[in-house]
């Protein structure tokens, strides 16, 4: 049951300063270890006048309330007019930096509490959308690393007025994939509910790991449903030594001064970076891509920090060629 506890009124004007009508819910990790009501008084505290706020904070005891529906919060890091802080309610599920018991109760705690709000709405699945829909920011980070699909289907089993969360059937094919098979990428999305870009799809890669209803493929390092992936050959072949597709090249363009590195695991958001890249000291940078675990996300070899992921939109900052620019 979701437990009204509002923010003082008199900080609507920086929190909440515009009237909302809601058209959906946006999911959020806190990134930390509060609780619910750690998260609620820290946006009430007289002295916070930092323009980010949430309308839910949920941890595994209870779920509150602190702004009103009806009014807008700063959370999706689309700017003042963004369909996600202007349209959408946001809900953040706490004790995601550590994981574990309290995280799961938790993540399954806000999805009850999604349903009973679509419900309210007259909404659908459909409706519900996670931070990075909005500014590309790898948000709910341990939701997503789940799997963004895993957390929809729980709310849809809420939905359903049903325990079970239904897991789509494996093609046929899923039971020959082993260890070195050779595959093609034939889903619209990785097992952490990002999209595939079409380049993976056209290329084929060799099975390096199994685990449950997933595989890791190499060269792109990213695990994928069995279910949406395709053996193109009977040959089990050894992880390969190059890579099974041409090369791509990201390309750091020269006007950027620094750009922020992650660890290859990630999380990939600022608070988690390793350092700073500097193309303009260099007249732009090339890289060979390694990896796309998640999009917009590549991992690079670099000389000073090693193997390392960097978050690249497609934008005026950077570009992808089959040669290096630099």
């Amino acid at each position: 049951m979701l437990k009204q506890m509002l923010i003082d009124s008199n900080k609507y004007g920086v929190k909440c300063p515009y009237s909302m009508t809601p058209k959906g819910i946006c999911i959020h990790n806190t990134a930390n270890d509060a609780s619910a009501l750690a998260e609620r008084n820290n946006v009430n505290r007289w002295d916070n006048d930092a323009e980010v706020s949430f309308h839910i904070a949920i941890d595994d005891i209870e779920a509150i309330q602190l702004i009103p529906f009806n009014r807008n919060a700063w959370h999706s890091g689309d700017g003042g007019n963004g369909p996600g802080n202007r349209n959408y309610i946001a809900i953040e599920i706490c004790y995601s930096k550590s994981g574990g018991d309290r995280f799961i109760k938790a993540e399954k705690r806000a999805a009850k509490e999604v349903a009973v709000l679509l419900k309210e709405y007259g909404w659908t699945i459909n409706n519900v959308k996670k931070h990075q829909d909005f500014s590309n920011k790898y948000c709910p980070h341990r939701t997503l690393d789940m799997g963004w699909q895993r957390f929809l289907n729980m709310i849809q089993a809420e939905l359903n007025d049903s325990n079970v969360i239904d897991t789509p059937e494996a093609p046929s094919n899923s039971n020959e994939i082993v260890l070195g098979s050779k595959v093609k990428v034939v889903g619209n999305n990785y097992a952490t509910g990002e999209t595939v870009p079409s380049w993976v799809k056209s290329n084929t890669y060799a099975v390096i790991q199994v685990s449950g209803d997933k595989a890791l493929l190499g060269t792109i390092m990213s695990w994928v449903y069995l279910r949406d992936l395709k053996v193109v050959s009977s040959e089990v072949a050894s992880v390969p030594s190059k890579p099974l597709f041409n090369k791509k090249y990201l390309n750091l363009k020269p006007h950027m001064t620094k750009w922020a590195i992650y660890k290859e695991n990630g999380p990939y958001t600022v608070p988690y970076k390793i350092g700073d890249l500097k193309p303009s000291m260099f007249g732009g940078i090339s890289y060979e891509i390694l990896g796309n675990p998640v999009t917009d996300v590549y991992i690079i070899q670099t000389r000073d920090y090693g193997r390392v992921a960097i978050w690249a939109p497609r934008d005026n900052d950077s570009t992808i060629t089959n040669n290096p620019i630099y």
